[in-house]
């Protein structure tokens, strides 16, 4: 029994190796295949769709880029309040140089 052990790995890498080819060509064969075509068909149409979906992406991160900051909207509201007190000032001024000429020069 031990002399045929040489003979049995043989035999079972022979088939081994025959096992591998006809997978090899059924793979070869099933490349051709309606099958195989529509799965690529298939593949071809996500990677289309995820290209779209990134570049969607990339536009909204560029318009959410664009938007203003808290930091912006507090530079404004104080820019806003300065104005209104600038404002304040300009109207009583224009109150007192109304009552001033409403009276005729006379204080």
């Amino acid at each position: 029994m031990r002399d045929l052990l040489p003979y049995f790995s043989l035999a079972i890498a022979v088939i081994a190796c025959c096992i591998s080819g006809w997978v090899a060509i059924r793979a070869g064969r099933w490349r051709d295949s309606e099958a195989a075509k529509a799965l690529v068909d298939r593949i071809s149409g996500v990677e289309r769709t995820a290209g779209l979906h990134a570049q969607r992406l990339e536009q909204i991160e560029e318009d959410i880029a664009g938007l203003p900051t808290k930091a912006d909207f507090a530079r404004l509201e104080g820019e806003i309040v300065s104005t209104c007190r600038i404002a304040d000032r300009t109207e009583q001024a224009v109150l007192r140089l109304e009552d001033y000429m409403m009276r005729g020069g006379r204080s």
